[in-house]
């Protein structure tokens, strides 16, 4: 079985995740959707703290010859599609608790008969088993989902509530689009036109990339010609958190991508930023929600 990393949403990559040419994935599928999904793995147990989706970094994708009885001994089975704009449209299906990473992003998820908003993620947080239906939701990469969505994003920061009772009225139509797309054949058709309107603004990208060159806060503002005040308020409005979390957020998604590569442990915390190991074990186990050690592949760098 092919093992690849897969990230929900990354930052600390430079290259542009372009849509797939066909969005057939996330349609009601001819086989049985064992045979579309990604199969992840956890590297430690969490408590059970939200029933939410997990966005686990490691993945397997199952080769259509598994069988649907080798397929329920997996925990999650997830599949997903970019819209565009940092929006992606994913589906899931989890039967045991597990660990979900900060990335710093807002999902809005459709679950039982409600929609769910999961305010922007800048701590590990432990999901729940979902129910035999699964979930269906739209995640906003960082610093997007504020042109979507008509609320004050720093209060719902590592939040799970109510979409209607977070984001008022105005939240109803997209609310009762995603209710829709997620017992519709075609969820992607159903979305991509209300997921691709309200684009954000185009210094939010620039940022997201200035925090990946590992680039300070006072020299980012003045790429933009802002005092640091500034930027700090504009991040505050647009991710719901500020500059340096976006950056630690970077460095730890980096540090997590060399450590389950095989990088020892020493040489991934100098090559992520960190000032030695207790620093990264520590960042790790806030935002990861895992020890470094838990993560270290000896193999994976020779395999």
């Amino acid at each position: 079985m092919e093992t690849r990393s897969l990230h929900s949403t990354d930052l600390s990559k430079t290259e542009e995740i372009k849509p797939p040419a066909s969005p057939d994935l996330l349609k009601k599928p001819k086989k049985p959707w064992r045979y579309q999904l990604f199969h992840f793995h956890r590297s430690a147990e969490s408590r059970l703290i939200s029933s939410v989706l997990d966005r686990s970094w490691r993945a397997n994708v199952a080769p259509p010859a598994q069988t649907a009885g080798e397929q329920c001994h997996d925990d999650l089975m997830y599949a997903e599609v970019q819209l565009g704009m940092g929006r992606t449209l994913w589906r899931s299906r989890q039967v045991a608790p597990s660990t979900i990473p900060a990335d710093g992003c807002v999902d809005l998820i459709a679950s039982g008969e409600r929609v769910l908003v999961c305010g922007p993620q800048t701590r590990w947080i432990a999901a729940g088993a979902s129910d035999s239906t699964g979930l269906l939701g739209l995640r906003l990469a960082p610093g997007t989902a504020s042109a979507l969505l008509p609320t004050d994003l720093p209060t719902l920061r590592d939040q799970v509530v109510n979409a209607q009772d977070a984001l008022g009225g105005s939240a109803i139509p997209l609310c009762e689009a995603l209710l829709r797309a997620r017992d519709s054949s075609d969820p992607v058709a159903d979305l991509t036109s209300l997921a691709s309107s309200n684009p954000p603004e185009p210094w939010v990208a620039w940022i997201r990339q200035q925090a990946i060159a590992g680039i300070g806060a006072d020299e980012a503002a003045r790429t933009m010609s802002w005092s640091e005040r500034t930027l700090r308020r504009r991040m505050r409005v647009s991710f719901g958190y500020g500059y340096t979390t976006l950056r630690r957020i970077v460095r730890a998604q980096r540090a997590h991508r060399l450590i389950s590569n095989g990088t020892p442990l020493a040489q991934a915390a100098a090559m992520a930023g960190y000032a030695d190991q207790p620093h990264l074990a520590r960042e790790l186990r806030g935002l990861i929600g895992t020890a470094p050690r838990e993560l270290f592949s000896p193999t994976a760098s020779s395999g």
